[in-house]
């Protein structure tokens, strides 16, 4: 027969292992962002919107959402880690329905939820700088 005692420490143990094994706290930034892009060998930039969602992850962040300019409607799919994202862009409707784009670059974190996003983007996973630009900036708050 096992000791209170043994039981205890059997159980803090057990415990310490749990703890150890389960994932941080989940946090999620709601994000308001208005950006543009450009086009490489295109005049002008297309104003877009983006609601972003940041979801705290094992590996840095994951992040998605919604996003909006004059061509239609695409989904935000990716990843952010160390200052750094990538993500694809893919149409839902509109002009480039079906299309599939990624992005990539920094992002910085400012004063009052302030976030401001400096990326390129290009056609597939390995190019996401021939596209052109993509920038924005908005106000991100904890959920």
């Amino acid at each position: 027969m096992k000791t209170p005692v043994t039981l205890l420490t059997a159980v803090a143990v057990a415990s310490l292992a749990l703890l150890q094994a389960a994932p941080a706290h989940a946090d999620t930034w709601l994000c308001d962002y208005t950006g543009s892009y450009t086009s490489a060998g295109s005049a002008g930039a297309t104003d877009f919107k983006w609601q972003a969602h940041w979801d705290t992850s094992a590996d840095g962040y994951r992040i998605g959402g919604q996003f909006t300019d004059a061509t239609g409607t695409a989904i935000m799919d990716g990843t952010c880690k160390s200052g750094k994202c990538w993500a694809s862009w893919n149409y839902q409707s509109g002009k480039y329905a079906g299309k599939k784009w990624y992005v990539g670059g920094p992002y910085a974190d400012g004063a009052g939820g302030q976030s401001t996003l400096t990326f390129t983007w290009g056609r597939s996973v390995s190019d996401v700088t021939s596209g052109g630009t993509f920038n924005a900036s908005g106000v991100c708050r904890k959920q």
